[in-house]
């Protein structure tokens, strides 16, 4: 029993860790350039707004977590980064896209003058976005 303890500490400290970097603007910007391979260059900072200083911080983090990695003179997901991306980033950008949406959703649920039913098949008529139930 202990021991199980102290693997799910591990993981969940290992989890608060990948979290934490991906949640900097800076360092997910980073991410998100590596899924087509981001080239290892002097001007690549510059390139994409940040200083030589927190480009190779972020670098260093997101190689250190293990979501990316140094393959000759790119930088690119590893397969543990090339998951958090497709099923977890991805899908969280797409959420976000359609915050506005959900929160009309929400407010139509707030009303109660319609079902779970009704809602779905309305949501279903006026966008592509698949909503929790």
């Amino acid at each position: 029993m202990v021991m199980n303890t102290v693997l799910e500490h591990e993981l969940v400290n290992r989890t608060t860790d990948l979290l934490s970097i991906l949640s900097k603007k800076d360092a997910l910007t980073i991410f998100l350039l590596a899924k087509d391979g981001l080239k290892a260059q002097t001007d690549t900072p510059q390139k994409i707004g940040l200083t030589r200083k927190q480009y190779y911080t972020r670098l260093k983090q997101l190689v250190d977590c293990g979501l990316i990695d140094k393959y000759g003179d790119t930088y690119q997901h590893t397969t543990l980064g090339a998951i958090i991306h497709q099923e977890h980033v991805l899908q969280l950008l797409e959420h976000v896209r359609n915050v506005k949406q959900m929160k009309m959703v929400d407010a139509l649920k707030r009303t109660r003058q319609f079902s779970e039913d009704d809602i779905a098949k309305f949501v279903d008529k006026t966008t592509d976005a698949v909503l929790p139930t």
